[in-house]
């Protein structure tokens, strides 16, 4: 059924779909029992809802002021009787307007920053352990030796610390009327500074010596011998090539002794050696970049 609209006064009225009662008998009986004051404007929808009626009463904008649903008893006159008596009360009761709906913005998801990924690798401990022969001067003097290094490190740094131990075979030192044996074996520390160029790799460093000296006195009446520690200093370049983990190298340094070491028979006397130049050919492996 088509609802029905009846208007009790300019400013109040009753419609809705509702048959029994319909919105005009509702609307007539509520005209008897309470007549609308001027100014109010109220409305009353008049619905059937599963065999039951309900009753809303709204705002003249239309918003839900209160409601109420009767259960289906007597005639539709006496059921408009109920709905009018239900009405009524509302009518006498000043208009009271729901607070309209409070509508929250939809809460936008916010993404979790992302940190910004390090491309840099991250700085690794990293040693190499080289060994090396190597063969010391001192004018037209020779002699071969040996040396075994370890240098400690990172990967992001070119700088490293490097400590090793050396030491040569006997050279000889001529004293009338026979000659003095002497050698050196010892140990140094200092730092080196390391470059990479694709597969070469360059090594400066410098180190502070201390050398055992051992001298030994060859024909004379009496021959002698004598120990002393001996420092010193020295610098140099090591040039190589990676191949895998092995780095195959060839290295240049120079050695200088501070104090001065004589050996001496007699009225006859000879200073040692205080400059050496040293070649070194070997092998390293680490894991330095």
């Amino acid at each position: 059924m088509l609802a029905q609209l009846v208007f009790l006064a300019v400013k109040f009225a009753v419609e809705g779909s509702s048959a029994c009662p319909t919105p005009a008998q509702v609307a007539e009986r509520v005209q008897q029992i309470s007549p609308v004051e001027e100014g109010e404007t109220r409305r009353v929808v008049l619905e059937e809802v599963g065999g039951q009626l309900r009753i809303s009463l709204l705002s003249g904008s239309g918003q839900p002021l209160t409601s109420r649903t009767l259960s289906p008893s007597g005639s539709c006159d006496e059921m408009a009787d109920a709905a009018s008596v239900v009405i009524g009360s509302w009518l006498s009761q000043p208009p009271q307007v729901s607070p309209p709906e409070l509508k929250l913005p939809q809460a936008v998801p916010i993404a979790a920053p992302v940190a910004e990924r390090d491309t840099k690798p991250r700085a690794r401990f990293a040693a190499e352990v080289g060994g090396a022969f190597i063969a010391a001067f001192a004018g037209a003097r020779f002699a071969p030796g040996g040396a075994l290094d370890l240098s400690l490190g990172s990967t992001r740094s070119h700088f490293a610390g490097r400590i090793s131990i050396f030491g040569t075979a006997n050279r000889q030192v001529g004293l009338t009327p026979g000659h003095v044996d002497f050698t050196r074996i010892g140990t140094s520390l200092g730092p080196e500074a390391r470059f990479r160029f694709r597969r070469l790799v360059l090594v400066l460093h410098a180190e502070v010596l201390l050398a055992f000296l051992r001298t030994e006195g060859v024909g004379f009446v009496h021959d002698h011998g004598g120990d002393a520690l001996d420092p010193g200093f020295s610098a140099g370049i090591r040039i190589g090539a990676h191949v895998g983990r092995f780095t195959p190298f060839i290295g240049f340094d120079f050695a200088g002794w501070i104090r001065p070491e004589v050996v001496a028979d007699g009225a006859s006397s000879a200073e040692l050696p205080r400059w050496d130049a040293l070649l070194a050919i070997g092998v390293a492996i680490g894991t330095f970049p």
